[in-house]
């Protein structure tokens, strides 16, 4: 039995929730409401200690952090294979997985930035996001968001860090039709999230002149996983277009 304890909207579930779809392989869901800030309950804290999404169940074990969950899910239903069978290629592949981990900050900075954008003038609200927000880091980088906007230094690197990303992914996507290999694997089931989810904020200018990344976008929406694993779960979507942040890209 599998049960996936997961955000709608969070990109690290939306991963998962990808590799578990180009397997298909049905979960039992039990979707948690991160605003509520469910995943801080002692009962999701005994699961899961670091109090994060996702976690994946399987027969009672639970396998908490993304990209493990993404290995554990290949090795334990091998078919369709997920990963390269030579060592070098998986070696690429986790490679690839290191990097999106790393793009998890800069997509949660940009995702903030627009989310805090329409708060700064509710001072309430503000108090409120701020008040329950234990993480005293995360709480002082809230407070610049809100102060500075899209003018916060994190902005700018987080930006930054996507156009490496973009980049290298361009250079790789020019020698194979996935970042995989020929067939979609575990690196594609992790990118795509934070791509779409550049996509929903408007930075989509990011791969207007990345013809092999577009394309591998393209596909990769096209996919039937796609909508089973992200669309259907976008339905209380917080996200939305920046134009303020959208041109800044362009910029």
């Amino acid at each position: 039995m599998l049960v996936l304890y997961h955000g709608g909207t969070s990109t690290a579930s939306a991963k998962v929730r990808l590799a578990l779809a180009e397997k298909g392989l049905a979960f039992e869901s039990r979707l948690l409401d991160l605003r509520r800030f469910e995943q801080k309950s002692a009962d999701y804290l005994a699961l899961n200690p670091a109090g994060v999404v996702p976690t994946l169940v399987h027969d009672g074990a639970a396998i908490g952090e993304s990209s493990i969950i993404l290995e554990y899910v290949d090795e334990t239903w091998p078919q369709p294979q997920l990963m390269p069978t030579d060592p070098a290629g998986r070696a690429r592949l986790r490679l690839w997985l290191r990097r999106v981990d790393d793009l998890h900050e800069a997509c949660s900075i940009l995702s903030s930035s627009v989310k805090l954008a329409a708060l700064r003038d509710d001072a309430g609200a503000v108090e409120m996001l701020l008040a329950r927000t234990p993480d005293p880091d995360k709480r002082a980088r809230q407070q610049r968001l809100i102060e500075q906007g899209f003018d916060a230094p994190e902005v700018a690197a987080a930006i930054d860090a996507y156009r490496t990303f973009c980049g290298d992914a361009e250079d790789a996507l020019a020698r194979s039709a996935f970042l995989s290999g020929a067939a979609i694997g575990l690196a594609d089931c992790a990118a795509l999230p934070y791509l779409h989810r550049a996509a929903v904020l408007g930075m989509d200018a990011l791969w207007a002149q990345t013809p092999a990344l577009s394309g591998w976008i393209e596909r990769m929406m096209a996919q039937p996983s796609f909508d089973i694993a992200i669309a259907k779960w976008q339905g209380a979507q917080a996200y939305h277009a920046s134009a303020e942040l959208a041109a800044r890209i362009r910029a």
